[in-house]
């Protein structure tokens, strides 16, 4: 099975945030699994659908 992986800051409004948002969603698709890391805690903007996994590389302050 192919993978890969996509690290970005967040996916806040963004023009390269929603391209990146969008080509997780398609690989997807095509029934290759997708990784999606994110660097900063923020708010979502665009949603991905449940097919990619999420990850996280940031410790969230209480």
């Amino acid at each position: 099975m192919k993978e890969i992986i996509f690290i970005t800051p967040d996916l806040a409004n963004g023009g390269a945030e929603r391209v990146t948002a969008i080509l997780a969603e398609e690989l997807a698709r095509q029934s290759i699994r997708v990784y999606l890391g994110f660097m900063k805690d923020s708010k979502k903007a665009y949603d991905v659908s449940e097919r990619v996994q999420i990850l996280y590389f940031f410790r969230k302050v209480k």
